[in-house]
């Protein structure tokens, strides 16, 4: 009796997750289905009205559907963040649009260089002459840098601010591996190429602290000189205030001049009503609304450059619009090269790297794609190791100041886990060969000197061959190019200093150098992955996505620490990766 209410109360939960699943699914599938089916309709808007800014989400590279905590809010779509500045630019040259209100309740930027992109686009908007406003509840350091180049910061009297410097974390696993009893074999080319000590370390190496500090220095620096240059405060002042942690408060914030009023969102309704004679409460249009509103001093062109996004990281998969794989990169290549209407790409890379080969094949593939139109590459928040070994042939590199690029170097690790099997599972193992090698790379035994000779072996051509195509695509000599490699990470703004980028900016610039090469004045972008159908948007959802959404959404900022176990299992052969686990708040 008592197993069979087991099986019972199983069956049902069963039943209830496979009812609930279903239905969510079929939900999902009738509102895409009958969006699809609707036409377009023109967005109405009034002529005095406020752009509203609102970037709660985690904002992806290019824009699509929604996760599971978009679906509970009516699977909409989010926009990319260069459909974002896209928006904000067209609002500058709309006459209706008389100013924005940027909403600074938790602003998704994945980190600085996101943010700077939107700062520039809102820098570009007061260009136009029209003011800006920004209010939040709580204002993190992100929010702020971004919310600073606002005329006017309003926040909450009883909300917080936090303006406390920059900080790098890392983690690390040898106190797990040692209570496992798993030995990390390691191999690896280039002294700052620490990706792999998060196994063999307790805590930061010399050389990781090296890089790590110059890291954080180059970005404390665009970070302090772009909020002096807008609230018109010395830098050493903000650098004081900074090191005494002195901004944790509204009141000190507004005392020190880093905002303008402390008020609730009505309030600073109230005073944009009188300051510009609109009621914001019925004048109001969100980012989301706009983003359909066609140019407003757009031009009919029939050339075309194309924007292809490189973004997470490289695999041995065929690749997906979350991984870079032995396929779709090379296929958007190649559509695009096909296409007469295409004069030049963008290609968009957010990546830390990954799978060498995979990577050497989409390398291969830019520089036949050179040959007929010109390739220029822009960075997003990371494009190092692996995504910058694909970025080297480019014609022109275009990152941000705070772009985590280079990191030209390569590792590999082989886990022994004979120990862990046979001491805490007491599982044993056997093994015959036909050959002395026979399990070369087994992970349940120790490596002998010559498999270490072997490996250690791949590990110097692959780091030679990368260095050579880095040699040959930026024109400089194997030695200095060694000499900047070594595995060593580089801020955008470092990268440039030592010939690994030829300009600082964002898609934007890389357009302007695309149309410059291709010799073209004016035309029109188109992406690529192209827009999904409805039935494919399905498709992923019920395939990955709902899983992959619904943790995200659960565990919300704990997320990292699932995705860093994660991560690890990619550590499978010889990598060239960043080292992922670097979190800078």
């Amino acid at each position: 009796m008592k197993d069979f209410f087991k099986i019972m109360f199983a069956t049902m939960a069963g039943f209830c997750i496979t009812a609930f699943l279903f239905s969510a699914i079929f939900i999902v599938f009738i509102f895409i289905f009958i969006a699809a089916l609707s036409p377009d309709e023109t967005v109405q808007y009034s002529s005095n009205s406020i752009l509203k800014v609102e970037l709660n989400y985690e904002i992806p590279e290019k824009s699509g559907y929604s996760g599971f905590a978009g679906f509970e809010k009516g699977f909409s779509q989010q926009l990319g963040i260069y459909d974002i500045t896209k928006a904000i630019n067209n609002a500058a040259n709309d006459k209706k649009i008389k100013a924005i209100y940027l909403d600074l309740n938790y602003i998704g930027a994945e980190g600085m260089a996101a943010a700077q992109v939107i700062r520039r686009a809102i820098e570009k908007f007061k260009a136009s002459g029209k003011p800006v406003y920004a209010h939040g509840n709580y204002i993190s350091q992100l929010e702020y840098f971004i919310a600073s180049s606002a005329d006017k910061i309003f926040l909450t009297p009883t909300g917080g601010i936090e303006i406390k410097g920059l900080s790098a974390q890392s983690f690390y696993f040898k106190g797990t591996f040692e209570k496992l009893e798993i030995e990390p074999q390691i191999f690896r080319k280039g002294s700052f190429k620490s990706s792999v000590e998060m196994f063999t370390q307790k805590k930061m190496s010399d050389a990781d602290k090296i890089q790590v500090n110059a890291i954080l220095s180059s970005l404390d620096s665009v970070f302090v000189q772009e909020i002096c240059k807008s609230r018109n405060i010395p830098s050493e002042k903000l650098n004081e205030m900074i090191k005494n942690f002195e901004i944790r408060s509204p009141q000190k914030a507004l005392e020190n001049g880093l905002i303008d009023s402390l008020c609730f969102e009505k309030g600073m309704f109230k005073y944009i009503d009188k300051k510009l004679n609109v009621k914001t409460d019925v004048n109001t249009i969100s980012i989301h609304e706009y983003a359909k509103v066609p140019e407003v001093n757009g031009k009919s062109a029939s050339d075309l450059i194309a924007v292809i996004y490189a973004t997470g990281d490289i695999t041995t998969s065929s690749g997906d619009d979350y991984e870079i794989g032995t396929e779709n990169i090379i296929e958007h290549l190649r559509d695009a090269s096909k296409d007469k209407n295409v004069k030049g790409i963008v290609l968009r890379i957010n990546s830390p790297g990954g799978d060498p080969l995979t990577s050497d094949l989409i390398l291969n593939e830019i520089k036949e794609t050179k040959k007929l139109k010109p390739v220029i590459v822009s960075m997003g928040e990371v494009a190092a190791s692996g995504g910058y070994y694909i970025a080297c042939a480019a014609d022109a590199i275009v990152a941000e100041h705070s772009t985590l690029t280079g990191s030209i170097g390569v590792f590999g690790m082989i886990p022994n886990i004979k120990n862990l099997l046979e001491n805490k599972l007491g599982i044993t193992t056997d093994r015959l060969n036909t050959g002395e090698f026979s399990d070369y790379r087994s992970v349940l035994r120790p490596v002998s000197e010559k498999e270490r000779m072997f490996i250690q072996e791949e590990i110097d051509r692959i780091y030679t061959t990368f260095v050579n195509h880095v040699a040959e695509g930026r024109k400089l000599s194997f030695e200095k190019v060694d000499e900047i490699a070594q595995g060593r990470v580089w801020s955008g703004s470092d990268a440039k200093k030592i010939g690994l980028v030829d300009e600082l900016g964002g898609i934007d610039k890389a357009l302007e150098i695309t149309a410059k090469k291709a010799k073209i004045k004016s035309y029109n972008t188109v992406e690529y992955p192209k827009a999904k159908d409805p039935f494919d948007i399905i498709t992923d959802f019920v395939s990955g996505g709902v899983e992959i959404s619904y943790l995200k959404y659960r565990l919300g900022d704990d997320y990292k620490y699932f995705g860093i176990l994660e991560e690890i299992k990619r550590y499978n052969g010889v990598q060239a990766r960043i080292p992922f686990n670097l979190k800078i708040n």
